[in-house]
């Protein structure tokens, strides 16, 4: 082979995936340290240094690499945040994902440590238990999900929801695998009568009841903790909505779809923003690659292809399914509408 033999193919992308970290690791770093609260106002890094006792040639690469990933600003030698980092990395705002973030890159990295290792000496994966009750410390990230929702899943799903012809009929609704109930909370403020109940783990209760406190919702929105799986989900509502929540079924997605085709009312319906995967499992990639170090660390957890869900929906019974994919802030998502 030549050296100068020319070559189609190029390796940049293999160059851009090993540089991506870095990206990463200077965000979290400054979300550890407390950096952005700092930027609200532009300062020099020497002003910084003075302000925080820091090392100054490691605080001055940091904001340059910041800058250069255009989550600072830079102009005349002072830094600020940029909307991005002002609005989603300062502490205390309602938007704040600094520690969201943390835990993100904690659960879709984590499991990849030893990876090599795993794969010559064929490490049993830790075992975890199906339904809702696996390793995750839900009450921590109960916060860090509130937050999540109010900077931008809500405003991304409540139109999908709006958007449904029945909506303004429905009467009761259930958010399965709902969280610290936002989502829920948005949905029964923008409907004149009806009822939610979230349905999650019992150990983001707490934080549930305090929003729908807050809310003023406390005679329209409850919270019911359990195991989807193992525990009653209640019954009569007119609408269930997941979203992202049915993969903790493991392989018993028939069963969870029939459970809640009998705990809607006829005409009910069952909405899911669910992952739904192409390409023999391997694409999207925005859907495939976070999950992984999840899927390795248990030997229950399942993702879905496209189609899947609307098939289990039909098989349960249901009298139609309508599925189309959407833009989600994680990628594209399948959005499968059955009706009983």
């Amino acid at each position: 082979m030549s050296i100068l033999e020319p070559i189609e193919e190029s390796p940049r992308s293999l160059y851009q995936a090993v540089y991506a970290p870095v990206k990463a690791e200077i965000i979290l770093a400054g979300i550890k340290v407390g950096l952005f609260s700092h930027l609200q106002e532009p300062i020099s890094a020497a002003a910084l240094v003075d302000k925080l006792g820091w090392e100054p040639r490691a605080t001055e690469i940091l904001l340059n690499g910041l800058a250069s990933a255009d989550i600072l600003l830079k102009q005349n030698g002072l830094f600020s945040n940029s909307l991005e980092a002002s609005r989603f990395l300062v502490p205390g705002r309602p938007t704040y994902l600094g520690d969201h973030l943390l835990n993100t890159h904690r659960m879709v990295t984590g499991g990849l440590v030893g990876l090599p290792e795993r794969l010559r000496n064929d490490t049993p994966p830790q075992t975890q238990q199906t339904g809702q009750s696996g390793p995750t410390d839900w009450s921590a990230m109960a916060e860090g999900m509130a937050n999540s929702a109010r900077a931008g899943r809500v405003q991304m799903v409540l139109p999908l929801v709006l958007g449904l012809p029945e909506f303004t009929t429905f009467r009761k609704m259930l958010d399965l695998g709902g969280g610290p109930g936002l989502l829920c909370i948005a949905m029964v403020q923008a409907h004149p009568s009806m009822r939610g109940v979230v349905f999650d783990n019992p150990a983001v209760g707490d934080q549930a009841r305090q929003y729908i406190q807050e809310h003023g919702l406390t005679d329209r929105v409850t919270f019911l903790g359990g195991d989807y799986m193992s525990d009653s989900l209640g019954s009569g509502y007119d609408l269930v909505w997941a979203s992202a929540s049915l993969n903790y079924c493991g392989e018993r997605l028939d069963e969870l779809v029939a459970k809640v085709y009998n705990a809607l009312e006829h005409g009910g319906v069952f909405a899911v923003l669910q992952e739904g995967l192409t390409h023999e499992g391997t694409k999207p990639s925005e859907m495939v690659l976070p999950m992984l170090a999840w899927r390795l660390g248990s030997d229950e957890g399942i993702n879905f292809a496209q189609g899947q869900i609307a098939q289990a929906m039909l098989e349960a019974g249901f009298r139609s399914v309508r599925s189309r994919t959407v833009q989600t802030l994680h990628g594209p998502m399948d959005f499968d509408v059955a009706r009983k």
